[in-house]
């Protein structure tokens, strides 16, 4: 008998506990819903966001100074930012470098053709 009441009295601790956790997962449900709302009615959507800062990454934009004839033919993501393989309109091909660290300024690399290396 006593081992019935033991069982009988850890069955219902468990259903109380399922029963408490139901309720705070379920306060947390409309919790997290208000909160949301909340972030809706606040956001403006004629304000434009302001840019993004990381320290001293580059959020500005960077003028290369291309010819108007210019083409981007690929831009990569390098270490610490973005190259830009240009075709200028004499048909030279140069890779720009445009470091995502703000104190770096944007470099030019010249690449050599098959008839450069004369």
């Amino acid at each position: 008998m006593t081992r019935v009441r033991l069982l009988t009295g850890a069955v219902i601790g468990m259903g109380v506990l399922i029963l408490i956790g139901l309720v705070v997962l379920a306060v947390g449900i409309v919790y997290k819903a208000g909160e949301a709302d909340r972030q809706e009615a606040t956001m403006d959507p004629r304000r434009e966001a302001p840019p993004a800062t990381v320290r001293n990454m580059r959020t500005d934009p960077v003028s290369l100074g291309l010819p108007a004839a210019s083409k981007v033919l690929r831009m990569t993501a390098v270490g610490g930012g973005v190259a830009l393989l240009v075709l200028l309109p004499s048909g030279e091909q140069v890779v720009y470098v445009v470091p995502a660290n703000r104190r770096q300024p944007p470099f030019r690399i010249h690449v050599a053709g098959p008839n450069d290396g004369k």
